[in-house]
């Protein structure tokens, strides 16, 4: 039995497959991203789901490899620091009875893209556009050599992410308050999904929340659909989002040196549930022959478990 972890800034997930590469089991908590939402937080959801997972599998079942793909783990250091809480939790006599002989050099650890290209591809060549609460572009050729962009955080970069848009949506209301810029209905979106009376009450409500960045990234889907619907202050920031995740793609694509074959872009994160967004960065990358747009149909943890599983092979 393959396990794989994907840990994001809202979600983790773990699933189980078996040698067939079948889904026997899956476990899902809280915030996985070290960074974003601290190590204790992702130490407890990291275990809760480990739990979880561990739970669910049958009594017999005998876990062969193990990969936990998290968000926020892009340099050495960050990876060291995963190896160590995942060994921590080993420690628990429970969890440890199942993984603790695979804690010496069993156990994968990686950024959340790699386990995203691996459930959308065979042979892991390509470029994966992570776009939720925060954002990240990566990409494999068939050497084996990789680049990223982006993937900054939420204080220093996530361009195009769901956090971005969302917190440039709450700028864009205040602008149309103080006059400085056309009304928007993104106003009233806005005010009605908070309960809030007037667009003052908004700075009490984003500086008094300890969820402030998972609260403006659930705002996306309103500018998105604001935009559909027509209003042009919303299709601005939309058309800045599509910029900004294109840009970081192109960067990507010339470093790697990827096409004029065919290559996917796949497209992960919660902002594309969004009708046409894909459509859009795909207009966008007119410019980067053989770049296909296509939305991850897998669980990035089904990726990850398969990580696992070729390891698991390999040492065996």
């Amino acid at each position: 039995m393959a396990i794989g972890i994907d840990g994001g800034g809202t979600k983790t997930e773990a699933v189980a497959l078996d040698p067939h590469g079948t889904i026997v089991a899956r476990a899902t908590s809280g915030p996985g991203n070290i960074h974003a939402a601290g190590r204790q937080v992702a130490t407890r959801s990291l275990a809760d789901v480990l739990t979880g997972i561990m739970a669910a599998l049958p009594a017999e079942a005998a876990v062969t490899g193990f990969h936990a793909a998290l968000a926020g783990i892009g340099r050495p250091e960050d990876e060291a620091m995963a190896r160590a809480i995942i060994g921590e939790i080993c420690t628990d006599p429970a969890l440890r009875s199942h993984l603790g002989h695979l804690i010496d050099g069993g156990i994968g650890v990686s950024g959340d893209a790699m386990a995203a290209l691996a459930a959308a591809t065979n042979d892991d060549v390509g470029v994966v556009l992570i776009a939720g609460t925060g954002s990240l572009i990566w990409g494999r050729r068939s050497d084996g050599v990789t680049a990223r962009a982006g993937g900054w955080g939420y204080l220093l970069g996530d361009e195009g992410s769901a956090y971005d848009l969302g917190r440039r949506s709450l700028a864009a209301v205040l602008a149309g308050y103080d006059g400085r810029s056309a009304a928007t209905s993104l106003t009233g979106l806005v005010l009605r999904q908070w309960g809030l009376e007037a667009p003052p009450d908004l700075v009490r409500r984003v500086y008094g929340s300890v969820r402030a960045r998972e609260e403006i990234a659930a705002l996306a889907p309103l500018t998105l659909a604001a935009a559909d619907a027509g209003d042009e202050v919303a299709a601005q920031l939309v058309r800045r989002t599509v910029s900004a995740l294109a840009d970081q793609v192109r960067a990507v694509v010339w470093r790697l040196g990827l096409g004029p074959a065919t290559y996917p872009v796949v497209c992960a994160g919660g902002l594309w549930g969004a009708q046409g967004l894909m459509e859009a960065v795909q207009a966008a990358l007119a410019d980067c022959a053989g770049a296909t747009c296509r939305r991850l149909d897998r669980s990035p943890a089904e990726g990850a478990a398969r990580l696992a599983g070729r390891v698991a092979r390999t040492n065996g």
